[in-house]
C-alpha cells in the first residue's frame, strides 16, 4: 500500500529560504559542520530553531536525516510497518501502523462481517493528525482493498 501525504507547505529550497533565510542545502552544510547527526534530532531542531519557527526547525532536522540516509535505531529503513496487537479470527484485527511520512504511529482496526456469503471489511484509523495524511491514507487503503478484492474473487 502506498500512502501519499501532500503537505500544505512545500518542503523545497525556495520555501525553506523564504521561511528561514537559508535553503535546505545550506542548512545541511551548516548541520554537517556541527555534526548534528551524532547530536540527534532534538539538538538539531533546537539549533535550527534559533533562526526558524518550530515547524521549519523540525522539518530541516528530519530532511537532514533523510538527506544522509539515516535509518531507525534497529537498522531498518523506514517504510510501512505493522505490528499486530490483536487478532480475533472471523471478527477483527488491530495493529499499529507506521509509514514514511506518517506524523505518528497509528492504531488501525479492521472489522470483518459476513454478509450473505460475502465478507465486508471496515478499516478505521482514528486520530489522524493532518488532512493530507487522512486523504493519503483513505486513497491508499481504498486502492489496497480493491486489489485485495480482486485477488479474492
Amino acid at each position: 500500500m502506498k500512502v501519499v501525504n501532500k503537505s500544505d507547505s512545500p518542503v523545497t529550497d525556495a520555501a525553506c529560504k523564504k521561511a528561514t533565510g537559508k535553503t535546505l542545502k545550506q542548512w545541511f552544510k551548516e548541520l554537517d559542520v556541527i555534526d548534528s547527526l551524532k547530536k540527534g534530532r532534538r539538538a538539531t531542531a533546537q539549533h535550527v530553531n534559533a533562526e526558524a519557527d518550530a515547524w521549519w526547525s523540525t522539518t530541516v532536522a528530519v530532511e537532514s536525516e533523510a538527506h544522509h540516509g539515516v535509518t531507525k535505531k534497529d537498522g531498518r529503513k523506514s517504510g510501512c510497518i505493522a505490528t499486530f496487537t490483536r487478532v480475533r479470527p472471523d471478527k477483527d484485527l488491530r495493529f499499529i501502523w507506521e509509514h514514511k511520512g506518517c506524523s505518528a504511529p497509528m492504531q488501525v482496526d479492521v472489522q470483518f462481517q459476513n454478509n450473505k456469503g460475502k465478507c465486508l471489511m471496515n478499516v478505521m484509523t482514528p486520530r489522524i493528525q493532518t488532512r493530507a495524511e487522512a486523504d493519503g491514507l483513505r486513497n491508499a487503503w481504498s486502492e489496497a482493498l480493491v486489489k485485495l478484492k480482486q485477488l479474492c474473487e
